[in-house]
């Protein structure tokens, strides 16, 4: 079982995009094991706040679930996609609006719940979390 970092280092060439936050509290606690993303060779680039990696490709800030989470909104000239990852559990949770007392990082809850508040505006995109097989048209 391995965390959604895991198998960063099959990706060697990757830059990996991550939250100056998540990155502090990735490297200061036992939150997650430090070799899957922080290994010899990583290309880490931190980044603070809304970033435009690529034309069309920009790191939205969502944190709750943990405190530097971010999601991917994916913008081509006909669709919209938003790799919402673990800004809820569910599709079904997004709808409702979260649930920050069963997946909220402690002391993050109304972060958790502004986080999905703040994504529900990218109208007509479509929305996938990690642990959903379910998409969800926003």
């Amino acid at each position: 079982m391995t965390d959604h970092c895991g198998n960063n280092t099959l990706f060697s060439n990757a830059v990996i995009y991550i939250q100056t936050d998540e990155l502090a509290c990735a490297r200061s606690t036992r939150y997650t094991v430090n070799h899957w993303f922080d290994y010899n060779g990583a290309r880490i680039h931190p980044v603070s706040g809304e970033l435009e990696i690529a034309a069309g490709i920009t790191l939205l800030p969502t944190p709750g679930h943990t405190p530097g989470h971010q999601s991917v909104l994916v913008q081509t000239h006909r669709e919209h996609y938003l790799i919402a990852a673990q800004v809820a559990f569910t599709s079904d949770e997004f709808r409702r609006g979260g649930d920050p007392a069963t997946h909220a990082h402690e002391g993050l809850g109304d972060q958790y719940v502004e986080s999905i508040r703040s994504l529900k505006a990218h109208s007509g995109a479509t929305a996938w979390f990690s642990h959903d097989e379910n998409s969800l048209t926003l």
